[in-house]
């Protein structure tokens, strides 16, 4: 069943996702080497409280942290690309999917990326097309973030 939302609905879904962004942002400034999860989660919580809102992972289902990390992208058509489900302009969905993605891999488990999350293709992945490679090769910002990506992965690997 789909549940279509109002205009209160959707002003508040998009009131939290710019929290989210901000609060991700300044995860981001924070980070450093050496640093826990741990640490990034208390921070996380005291900027989500400070803001007046309740950290939506906490304490759901038994979750006993503030943030939660999906460790991978899943093939589920109407979802989207991971880039088009960041707020803002161009530029800042590309800074939003590289704070994702550094946070992401400095969560623990194993990673999966898949359908072109790794160069920000913003068409959601089809099974019976190929995917945009001719983004990077285009577009700088493309090219960027699947340079960004190329790094993640080998800091990732070795350490």
């Amino acid at each position: 069943m789909i549940t279509i939302k109002n205009d209160l609905q959707l002003a508040k879904m998009r009131s939290a996702g710019h929290l989210l962004y901000d609060v991700l942002c300044q995860l981001r400034e924070r980070m450093a080497p050496g640093m826990t999860t741990l640490d990034l989660d208390r921070y996380a919580h005291e900027l989500i409280t400070h803001a007046h809102a309740i950290p939506s992972f906490l304490g759901y289902e038994g979750y006993p942290a503030t943030l939660c990390v999906s460790i991978d992208d899943e093939v589920v058509h109407g979802k989207c690309s991971l880039i088009n489900k960041m707020p803002g302009d161009y530029w800042q969905k590309f800074a939003g999917l590289r704070a994702f993605f550094g946070y992401w891999m400095a969560h623990p488990g194993k990673k999966l990326l898949v359908q072109g999350g790794e160069f920000g293709q913003f068409v959601e992945w089809k099974w019976d097309t190929s995917l945009d490679w001719h983004l990077p090769e285009k577009y700088e910002m493309h090219t960027k973030m699947l340079e960004f990506s190329k790094n993640l992965n080998k800091f990732y690997v070795e350490n």
